[in-house]
């Protein structure tokens, strides 16, 4: 069923406006500076080709409302052509610029609101539906009068989830995709790897989407009864990954809220996919993902990182499209291995007061895979310093964590509160924050890989959080603190794993591993290393009440006296993924 113009939703509150348009601001830096989108454009203005309307039906008889852009080609010549999708929770304009992009190269823009959201109808059901609705949708694509009968996929962000979960399913139709700062892992998301539910991010985005229907049952009520990993996560998670028979490219960012999940994801769609799809996967890592509005420090060259994903993307989409269409030239394809990264390291600018200071960072570098790395140790010691050698006797250092005063979230893996590599210092000086520093570095180190912390802790409560930071302390003259890797939170009941809590003895001492997210970071010599251990961190983190009530329960806000221990047998420690320079060259040239 066609639908008139007049009915197009429009997004009615900022906070959606203003999240959405973030991509739109994406695809309109692609568009500045891709000279293969540039070249193929070649002075046409796709953005004006009309939407056409639909309501698509499902196999259930809910409808999805569906705008289709079809490129000037198919009027010239009536080929059959190719369609890249993209299904938002946004509204139908929320991406509309993503469009553009593959128009000039004849394809199709589908652009669908998912399930429950925008014009469509039906109930939001957190991707109960997406390989559903993702198969129905494509099978209705390849019945136009214009398809070919190839399908593509674009999603970022929400978009990119379903793209992933579209995969729980075969789908025939589809041939690639660009998957964009997302994951096929929802819970990973929602309660931190399995651990602390991520309050701010959950809590505002769920707000969004009520606002769609706000006579449903609260989404977020719904969500924090799963707390633990349950049938409901398994039915939203991809594991079956012989599903995915083609290639894709991958975008990822340090920065960004769902970077450990989605490079998990690349890994699951490069290492366990079918035979077509197994080796043939990319994956760009940029600084930034979804956090793209803080200025604090200066990622130089680093929205290269989109412009490459797009035409690589275009790339693939060609390659397995049926049309003689003529190649993309070396110079856009060949510069990139499998895995490329964005190194960062100090910034050239901290804030708006300091001027120019020599870095080893800030580049990017391409390879076959991932660097191998080193490990390197330090101990933590009472006297609050990181050392080579672990100390000779153990000690045991206590702070309280009072629940009604938590550490407030400054920067780090974000998106509706302040995020990036942000100055720790305003926190640091907290009674409930225990700091442990390097010596100032006489070279430089390399990191680049998955950083980890052991700890031996305890506490006099049933449950508590202990988490970790990583950053670089700059020269006293600059007297920063900048938020490298980390803000980790181990919510101690899920020590064991995810699916059963697990409740402390009071004043038993437990050795915990905290694997914190990928980073890629140079260290200058001139600069400490220090790691921050708490136990809180909010908005990011729920607060831990201490009472070892699950995260829906209400119950009393206990003082905890939480201790670490150093030293002795097992000593607690951080431990660098290091990498040599000929590992991460800058080697990538445009």
């Amino acid at each position: 069923t066609m639908l008139p113009r007049s009915l197009r939703f429009v997004v009615a509150f900022s906070l959606l406006g203003a999240f959405a348009f973030n991509f739109n601001d994406i695809a309109l830096e692609i568009k500045s500076k891709s000279k293969l989108y540039q070249k193929q454009a070649s002075g046409s203005l796709p953005q004006n080709v009309e939407p056409i309307s639909y309501m698509v039906p499902m196999r259930d008889g809910v409808k999805l409302y569906t705008n289709i852009w079809i490129p000037p080609i198919y009027d010239e010549f009536q080929t059959r052509l190719p369609a890249v999708m993209d299904r938002s929770p946004y509204g139908p304009d929320a991406t509309q610029n993503f469009a553009d992009l593959y128009l000039p190269w004849g394809f199709v823009a589908v652009m669908q609101n998912q399930r429950g959201t925008g014009n469509s109808e039906g109930n939001f059901t957190f991707w109960n539906n997406a390989w559903t609705d993702g198969y129905d949708t494509m099978e209705w694509v390849s019945q136009q009068p214009w398809s070919n009968g190839k399908v593509f996929q674009m999603g970022a962000s929400a978009d990119g989830i379903l793209s992933y979960l579209d995969m729980l399913h075969p789908q025939p139709r589809l041939h690639g995709q660009w998957l964009i700062f997302a994951t096929s892992y929802p819970y990973d998301i929602t309660f931190l790897d399995g651990t602390a539910y991520r309050e701010s991010l959950v809590h505002n985005w769920l707000h969004i989407m009520q606002k769609f229907r706000p006579d449903a049952p609260s989404y977020e009520k719904f969500v924090l009864k799963e707390e633990g990993y349950s049938e409901f996560w398994a039915n939203r998670t991809l594991t079956n990954l012989t599903t995915v028979n083609f290639p894709a490219i991958h975008l990822a960012g340090w920065y960004d809220i769902f970077l450990q999940p989605m490079l998990d994801s690349y890994m699951d769609y490069q290492t366990l996919s079918s035979p077509n799809a197994r080796g043939h996967q990319h994956l760009i890592v940029e600084p930034r993902g979804h956090c793209l509005s803080e200025d604090f420090i200066d990622f130089e060259w680093d929205t290269l990182g989109y412009v490459w994903a797009y035409e690589r993307s275009v790339a693939i989409f060609l390659d397995q499209d049926d049309r003689d269409f003529p190649e993309i030239p070396q110079e856009f394809t060949g510069k990139l291995d499998t895995v490329t990264l964005y190194v960062m390291g100090p910034s050239y600018w901290i804030g708006s007061s300091h001027g120019k200071r020599e870095t080893t960072g800030m580049y990017w570098t391409t390879g076959p895979d991932f660097p191998t790395p080193t490990n390197m140790t330090f101990y933590l010691t009472g006297s609050n310093s990181l050392d080579s050698t672990p100390p000779a006797s153990s000690l045991q250092m206590t702070y309280v964590y009072n629940p009604a005063n938590p550490v407030p979230t400054i920067g780090g893996n974000n998106l509706f509160i302040p995020c990036g590599p942000l100055d720790q210092t305003p926190v640091e000086s907290r009674n409930d924050v225990v700091l442990f520093t390097t010596p100032v570095l006489t070279q430089n180190i390399a990191v680049c890989g998955r950083i980890v912390v052991k700890l031996s802790v305890a506490s006099n409560c049933t449950d508590t959080d202990f988490t970790v930071k990583i950053t670089d302390v700059y020269p006293q003259s600059y007297n920063v603190s900048v938020l490298v890797s980390g803000d980790v939170d181990l919510r101690m009941r899920w020590r064991d794993g995810d699916v059963k809590p697990k409740l402390m003895v009071p004043g038993q001492v437990y050795d915990v591993e905290i694997p914190m997210w990928h980073t890629c970071y140079i260290f200058n010599a001139g600069h400490r290393i220090r790691l921050a251990v708490s136990s809180s961190n909010f908005p990011r983190f729920s607060v831990n009440p201490n009472n070892g009530l699950m995260v829906d329960q209400d119950g009393p806000l206990n003082v905890a006296a939480n201790s670490i221990f150093v030293g002795g047998n097992d000593p607690s420690a951080l431990i660098l993924p290091t990498v040599t320079m000929d590992q991460i060259p800058s080697n990538v040239l445009w």
